[in-house]
């Protein structure tokens, strides 16, 4: 009995179920997120980066730690910078739910930047979404503070960041909030980068460190009958392992809001 319910329920590997799981929902919602703060954004029918992250997306379940910290700086900084903009799930979707009234979008890859051009005609904001190609620590030198004092940067580039967030460029961000997703683990010396990053931040920025947190099921009518594997794959962002988030916010503005 167990077997034939396994070949029912459980046919495939994780990561195939995945896919699978996603590619439904996805056409059970034509590509359009249900939930959360970005209800009623399009997704692309042909992301880059990742199929399986479809379905959280969709449920507004993907990365809600992080969706939560962006909402909270949006009330006094009206620009993103998304550097590793990805399939735009934040570059895109921020700026078409209206939380940001634009974004300045860094992504190395050349099909995932078209894509992120298309997608943000597709949602209306075209005009308010800029892509540019690969960032480095030049790239968020050579902006004014015009732009970065007004400015949440978001930065998830696998390992990229400790490269990208030298002492020069995080003293020009001193007025800039930041979360950055970090990835100790691309280097021997991983752990000793993240202090060092968190070392000099904490000249200038307040630091916080946020981690995937619990996500309630139950709220979802769609859900209901689904079986218990295939209900928790909704929520599975695929993950080797759980993520930090690095959340610095400029001592300046901590301190108004004690006032």
């Amino acid at each position: 009995m167990s077997n034939l319910f396994r070949k029912l329920f459980c046919p495939q590997s994780v990561y195939e179920r995945r896919l699978a799981i996603s590619a439904f929902w996805a056409n059970k919602f034509d590509y359009v997120v249900q939930y959360g703060p970005l209800r009623g954004f399009k997704l692309s029918e042909s992301p880059v980066w990742s199929s399986g992250d479809l379905a959280p997306k969709l449920f507004g379940l993907y990365e809600q730690q992080v969706m939560s910290v962006l909402q909270q700086f949006s009330a006094t900084k009206r620009i993103l910078i998304d550097c590793g903009a990805a399939d735009g799930y934040y570059a895109v979707g921020a700026v078409a739910r209206g939380i940001f009234d634009r974004c300045i979008a860094y992504e190395m890859d050349e099909r995932a930047r078209d894509l992120l051009s298309n997608l943000a005609t597709i949602n209306g904001v075209r005009d308010a979404v800029e892509v540019n190609g690969a960032v480095d620590s030049q790239t968020l030198l050579r902006l004014g503070s015009d732009i970065l004092d007004e400015s949440v940067l978001l930065v998830d580039i696998e390992g990229g960041e400790f490269d990208l967030l030298t002492d020069s460029v995080i003293d020009k961000l001193r007025l800039t909030h930041c979360i950055v997703e970090l990835h100790p683990w691309v280097f021997d010396d991983g752990l000793s980068n993240v202090e060092n990053l968190k070392s000099t931040f904490s000249e200038s920025h307040v630091l916080r460190s946020i981690g995937f947190g619990p996500r309630d099921l139950s709220v979802f009518a769609e859900l209901a009958r689904v079986n218990d594997d295939d209900r928790w794959l909704v929520a599975s962002e695929g993950r080797g392992q759980c993520m930090e988030w690095l959340v610095c916010e400029p001592k300046g503005s901590v301190q108004q809001k004690k006032g």
